[in-house]
C-alpha cells in the first residue's frame, strides 16, 4: 500500500464507512451555526430594544402621572378659587343690600331732621307742682283778701289777669263765699305767666289796694279790661282807676314803685312752693290745681272746717290765729 491509500478517505472506504472531505464538513458546520448566532444576536438586540422601550414608557408614564397629579392639584385649586369666588359674590351681594338699607335709613334720618328743623320748639316740660296731700306754709301777710280775717278756712289764690282759667274760676270763688260765708276768706297772690300783658294790671291792682280798693279794682279789670277786648294796657288801667275815683298821683307812684316789688315778691313766694301755672289754690295750705268745679273745693273745705272746729273748740286755739297754727311746720318747697 502506498501513501495515497493510507489517507483517511481510503481507510474509510476500506472499512465500509464514508468520510467526507474535511473542507466540506467545516463548511457545513459553519453554515449550521450561523443562523443560531444570528438569532441570538437578534434576540439580544431585540431584548435591549424592548428594555429601552419599557424604560422610555416607564419614564413617560411617570411624567404623565406627574402631569396628572399637577392637573388634579390645579383642579382642586380652581375648585377652591371657585368656592371663594362664590363666597365673595355672596358677601358682595350682602354688602350691597346693607348699603342699600343704610342709604334708606340715611334718607329717613334726613327727613326726620328736616321735620325737626321745621317743627316749632317744644315747650319745656313743667316741673311737678305741689303735692296735694301735703300742707304748705303759704305766707299771706300784707296780701289783699276778701272775707273775715279770722275765718276758719283760708283759700290762697295765685292768679293773673291774662289767664282765661283764672277768670273762669271767679264764679267758683263767688259760690264758695256764698255757701260758706264768714267761715272762708280768699287771699290773692299775683303769679305772672304772661309778663308782657299781665304785669301792668297786677301792678294796678296792687296800687288800688294801697287805697283799699283792691276788690273793686280787680272786678273792674276783669270786666272793663280782660272782657273788653283784653285791654290790659296802662292807659286803660288809669281810666279804670279814675272811674273808681282813686288818687291818681298816688296810684301812678305806687304802680311804678312799691307795687313792682310787691308783684315780684308774690311771684317768688308762689314759685318757691312749686306753683308753675294759674290758677293755683291752697286751702289751709292744701294744694288744688286749676279751675276745678265747686265740688272739688267743697270736699277739701269741709275737711278743713271739721279740723278747725275740733282745734278751736277742743284745743282752744283762737280763730284769728288758726291759719298760722295750721301752716306752721308746713312745707316751704314742693
Amino acid at each position: 500500500m502506498n501513501a495515497a491509500t493510507t489517507s483517511p478517505e481510503r481507510w474509510a472506504r476500506a472499512h465500509g464507512s464514508s468520510y467526507p472531505a474535511p473542507t466540506r464538513r467545516r463548511s457545513g458546520a459553519v453554515s449550521a451555526a450561523l443562523p443560531l448566532a444570528l438569532l441570538l444576536l437578534v434576540a439580544t438586540v431585540g431584548a435591549c430594544a424592548s428594555q429601552q422601550k419599557i424604560d422610555d414608557l416607564t419614564v413617560r408614564v411617570a411624567a404623565l402621572e406627574q402631569r396628572q397629579a399637577e392637573a388634579d392639584d390645579t383642579q382642586e385649586r380652581l375648585a377652591r378659587l371657585e368656592a371663594q369666588s362664590q363666597r365673595m359674590l355672596g358677601l358682595n351681594e350682602a354688602i350691597a343690600s346693607q348699603l342699600s338699607q343704610l342709604s334708606e335709613l340715611q334718607e329717613l334720618l334726613a327727613g326726620m331732621r328736616a321735620e325737626l328743623d321745621e317743627a316749632p320748639p317744644r315747650r319745656p316740660q313743667r316741673p311737678r307742682g305741689p303735692d296735694p296731700d301735703a300742707v304748705y306754709a303759704v305766707p299771706i301777710d300784707g296780701s289783699p283778701f276778701e272775707g273775715p280775717a279770722n275765718a276758719k278756712v283760708t283759700i290762697v289764690k295765685a292768679f293773673e289777669f291774662a289767664c282765661p282759667f283764672c277768670e273762669r274760676s271767679r264764679a267758683t270763688i263767688d259760690q264758695i263765699r256764698d255757701v260758706y260765708g264768714r267761715d272762708v276768706r280768699v287771699v290773692y297772690k299775683h303769679y305772672i305767666v304772661h309778663p308782657s300783658t299781665a304785669t301792668v294790671p297786677a301792678q294796678a291792682a296792687c296800687a288800688a289796694d294801697q287805697q283799699e280798693k283792691f276788690p273793686a279794682m280787680m272786678e273792674a279789670i276783669w270786666e272793663r279790661g280782660y272782657k273788653a277786648g283784653r285791654d290790659l294796657s296802662r292807659e286803660n288801667m288809669e281810666r279804670i282807676a279814675r272811674r273808681l275815683k282813686l288818687n291818681m298821683k298816688r296810684f301812678k307812684r305806687d304802680m311804678n314803685g312799691s307795687c313792682v316789688e310787691r308783684v315780684q315778691r308774690d311771684q317768688a313766694a308762689m314759685a318757691k312752693i312749686g306753683v308753675t301755672g294759674t290758677p293755683a289754690f291752697f286751702i289751709n295750705g292744701r294744694f288744688i290745681r286749676g279751675a276745678q268745679p265747686f265740688d272739688a273745693f267743697k270736699l277739701v273745705i269741709d275737711q278743713e272746717l271739721a279740723k278747725a272746729n275740733q282745734a278751736i273748740r277742743g284745743q282752744g286755739i283762737p280763730r284769728a290765729k288758726y291759719y298760722q297754727h295750721v301752716v306752721d311746720g308746713g312745707r316751704t318747697t314742693p
